[in-house]
């Protein structure tokens, strides 16, 4: 995985002064901060595989013949984000905190 982009480290300091601001920095809350910011990393890399293979690909089968797949990338997508919004409802964090920065940033 790639490294983690200017994005990902402002999503995190946003997410950890939100925890700030509500009395919330306990090791646990960092460590989910730091899982949230994970999952973004790994809903990019799912992005840019759904966007450079599409909604499906097709590859030789094992009898020869060509057979046309799904991109599994389409489920862990959404996936990774079910899991990042579980993660800030768990930390008591609305979402408008995480978009203000993507769009302020112009992620979005």
């Amino acid at each position: 995985m790639s490294k983690k982009s200017e994005k990902q480290e402002m999503i995190r300091k946003a997410l950890l002064d939100e925890l700030e601001k509500q009395g919330k920095m306990t090791e646990y809350n960092v460590s989910l901060v730091d899982d949230y910011v994970h999952y973004d990393m790994m809903k990019d890399e799912l992005m840019k595989d759904i966007e450079k293979t599409g909604p499906r690909y097709t590859v030789e089968g094992t009898a020869g013949k060509m057979i046309t797949k799904d991109n599994k990338s389409y489920g862990q997508a959404f996936n990774c984000t079910s899991v990042m919004l579980k993660i800030l409802t768990k930390l008591d964090i609305e979402k408008s905190v995480v978009d203000e920065i993507e769009t302020s940033e112009g992620y979005i």
